[in-house]
């Protein structure tokens, strides 16, 4: 599990490289972490990588960076689902 790869506070975040490096794939790490986090697992991440979080704000911060990350990819979508009429 990656979550038990993980320290806690952002100065100790786990890079994307560092867990790569454990012989998993970018999109393996992507999924397991989605997994994770859907069982309930506090993984938040940020520039400096993935870690635990020492406060709410921590949690706060990753929640609305995925929100952020959700309304984007549901504006293409719709995007794509009009330019689709036109075929």
């Amino acid at each position: 599990m990656i979550w038990e790869l993980l320290g806690a506070g952002e100065e100790n975040a786990v890079t994307m490289k560092e867990l790569k490096n454990r012989g998993w794939t970018e999109r393996e790490i992507r999924e397991r972490i989605r997994q994770e986090r859907f069982e309930g697992h506090l993984i938040c991440s940020g520039q400096s990588g993935y870690y635990l979080p020492q406060t709410v704000s921590d949690v706060m911060n990753t929640v609305n960076r995925l929100e952020t990350i959700s309304k984007e990819t549901k504006a293409v979508a719709e995007k794509m689902k009009e330019e689709m009429a036109r075929l």
